[in-house]
């Protein structure tokens, strides 16, 4: 489905709000009905970099330097001015890209369920956590 002014595509209604074994059943993976987050690496071009998901699932896009992560960011954001975030100690990183972006909600800090609460900050922590052994 395309949405937006710039027509970019939207999730499959059979995963929206559904929780992540749903969504890991339908890349066809396992995961205990306990997990609440998938994440994973994926490159720009993977349709869930641009689609605002309302899942469990974050992608991650590696870039050259904090300008082409700022870029990439705010086309990816297609102007919604929702929810951006960024993982760094450089205020000045930050500064940058909460200007750039300039969204409602601007989680500035390693733990990016962070601005959901403390409960999910915790959740992030130990999935993180587990997946680097």
């Amino acid at each position: 489905m395309q949405v937006g002014d710039d027509k970019h595509d939207a999730p499959s209604k059979d995963f929206l709000g559904q929780d992540a074994a749903v969504l890991a059943r339908g890349a066809g993976k396992h995961v205990s009905d306990k997990t609440e987050l998938l994440f994973g690496e994926t490159d720009y071009s993977n349709p869930f970099v641009p689609v605002e998901q309302m899942m469990p699932f974050l992608p991650f896009v590696r870039v050259r330097d904090i300008d082409e992560a700022i870029a990439k960011a705010k086309e990816s954001e297609h102007g919604f001015r929702h929810t951006s975030m960024i993982h760094s100690n450089n205020v000045r990183n930050m500064t940058n890209m909460g200007r750039a972006l300039d969204t409602t909600l601007f989680v500035k800090e390693w733990a990016l369920h962070g601005g959901l609460g403390p409960r999910r900050r915790r959740l992030f922590v130990v999935l993180h956590r587990r997946t680097n052994r």
